[in-house]
């Protein structure tokens, strides 16, 4: 098992191996945003300069990833469809979104 503290280090490691345009500018978890699912968290992520800006609805930017509790594997959300198809899928029948999982990079 894995707490929120170490999913949250798992997903900045991995965001900041992400290209960005501006290296002034890195990558960030929106941790208001983090969604608390049984057995896995979403999170959100966004350049730094938009992070606080006023917008409605507010931009998150990439698309969600998914962290599970028992393991800490992580799933990129990419596609149409919301979150909440991938938390469905990841919890009835895991093997259909295996393609979208990721992983650190070695170091």
């Amino acid at each position: 098992m894995i707490d929120i503290h170490m999913a949250t280090r798992l997903i900045e490691r991995f965001i900041a191996t992400i290209p960005q345009m501006d290296a002034s500018d890195p990558w960030v978890v929106v941790r208001e945003k983090i969604e608390d699912y049984d057995f896995a968290w979403v999170f959100y992520w966004t350049p730094r300069s938009l992070l606080h800006r006023k917008r409605n609805p507010p931009i998150t930017g990439n698309y969600p990833i998914i962290v599970t509790k028992d393991d800490g594997q992580m799933y990129i959300c990419a596609g149409p469809y919301p979150p909440r198809h991938f938390i469905s899928l990841l919890q009835s029948t895991p093997e259909r979104i295996s393609g979208l999982r990721i992983s650190l990079p070695e170091e």
